[in-house]
């Protein structure tokens, strides 16, 4: 058993850490703002941003409300929170086999194309 005011303050740090080194690995990536694409780092520096953003009103809406909170109690080891971790461990399992399979799987070819003669002048396999 625990203390949803303490694993509120717990949660709501971490995710602000994550965030912010979500939005510092993206800034990295090119960003476009206008016409077209928006580039790589796009969605990843939104994502970031947003990750932030739900940190911090956890972490004002459990200040608010640490009367309330401190009186809440949660359970981490229920069956129903089991079945969830496993679910998610699985989920996390797949991703990873999966990225791996799909890299050895779908090795496309890349070369130099010469638009002068419609021929491509040296062709190598890449990874994705």
């Amino acid at each position: 058993m625990g203390n949803m005011k303490k694993a509120n303050y717990i949660i709501s740090v971490i995710m602000l850490l994550v965030g912010v080194g979500v939005v510092a690995l993206a800034s990295s990536l090119k960003i476009k703002i206008g016409e077209g694409d928006p580039g790589a780092g796009f969605w990843p520096m939104m994502l970031g941003i947003l990750i932030i953003v739900f940190s911090v009103c956890l972490l004002i809406s459990t200040i608010k409300n640490k009367e309330k909170l401190e009186a809440k109690t949660f359970t981490i080891s229920t069956p129903a929170n089991i079945r969830v971790y496993i679910l998610f461990g699985k989920l996390v399992q797949s991703c990873l086999l999966d990225v791996h399979h799909l890299q050895a799987l779908f090795e496309l070819p890349c070369g130099s194309y010469d638009r002068n003669h419609h021929q491509l002048e040296f062709l190598q396999f890449l990874p994705l």
